[in-house]
């Protein structure tokens, strides 16, 4: 056997540095058994142990092709990787702290998943080399971001979406303000609230719901055309006000009850009946400061 390794040798004082195979998982103190193969027939085949004098990020599995040198049969040192099997198999390559945290990094190499575990075991972060998507876990607990002297900012050329059970919260000491700008129009439409105001702006504003109430103690509205469409209105007023220059109102049927004083002033009257004009009271006064006139085919009193 010793014969053997000194006819390998291809380095002075090295007797044997060469090619072997991993034939077995990591042993102890990073001791892997290979095998060295001879194909000659005055060699033959034979295994030991071998230490993997390699980087802490190096991984090796069974089947790899590695490079070894020794000069003894039981001091052999494995030096460099000829063949990997992480392409025909799933990769595991971890970093783990004193307190338990890991990264690890899993997968096939078309797909590699790189991982955040706490000390407990939960997975807190995980990329997606192929779908390129990230998430971030908190099984249990909360998740504080906070800044000492500066800003936070969500960036994205997609959308970003803010999902919860529960309500969703944002306060802010000084105002918060929503801006969504127009590139086609160079306008910009936004809702700002702040502390003691809300204010809306937008080139068009709608709102639709099954029902609803509105509570406003004082109400200005002021616009130019108001188009108003409802099966049935109802107002309930003390004080009904209303100024105009002008009032057109084309109306089926009007039935009006006042229970005190109705009274009308005006410049001008005229009332256009096209059938029959009657008027009922206990009591009817008309009085004319000039003339009184009454016209008709046929008058009848009494």
């Amino acid at each position: 056997m010793i014969d053997t390794l000194e006819k390998a040798s291809v380095i002075p004082g090295i007797k044997y540095f060469g090619p072997a195979r991993i034939i077995s998982d990591q042993e102890e103190h990073g001791y892997y058994r290979i095998l060295i193969n001879r194909n000659d027939e005055d060699h033959e085949s034979f295994n030991t142990l071998a230490y993997a004098a390699l980087p802490n990020t190096s991984k090796l599995n069974r089947g790899d092709t590695v490079l070894v040198a020794g000069e003894k049969m039981h001091n052999f040192y494995i030096i460099g990787i000829l063949h990997s099997q992480c392409s025909q198999q799933n990769i595991a390559t971890s970093l783990e702290t004193q307190d338990g945290a890991k990264a690890l990094i899993s997968g096939q190499p078309d797909e590699e998943k790189l991982q955040f575990f706490s000390q407990d075991g939960e997975l807190i972060f995980e990329y997606n080399s192929r779908t390129r998507k990230s998430h971030i876990t908190v099984p249990s607990g909360d998740l504080d971001v906070r800044t000492a002297k500066g800003d936070i900012n969500f960036t994205s050329t997609q959308g970003i979406l803010f999902s919860a059970e529960n309500p969703i919260e944002m306060q802010s000491s000084r105002g918060i303000k929503m801006t969504v700008p127009d590139k086609n129009t160079e306008t910009v439409s936004f809702v700002q609230i702040q502390s003691q105001h809300i204010d809306l702006e937008s080139s068009k504003f709608g709102v639709s719901a099954q029902k609803g109430m509105l509570q406003i103690e004082e109400t200005e509205y002021e616009g130019l055309v108001l188009d108003v469409a409802m099966y049935s209105v109802k107002c309930v007023m003390k004080r009904f006000e209303s100024v105009s220059d002008t009032v057109i109102e084309n109306i089926k049927n009007v039935y009006r009850k006042v229970k005190g004083l109705t009274q009308l002033q005006t410049g001008r009257m005229r009332t256009i009946v096209e059938s029959t004009y009657q008027l009922k009271s206990n009591k009817t006064i008309l009085k004319a400061e000039d003339d009184f006139k009454i016209k008709g085919e046929k008058i009848y009193l009494g």
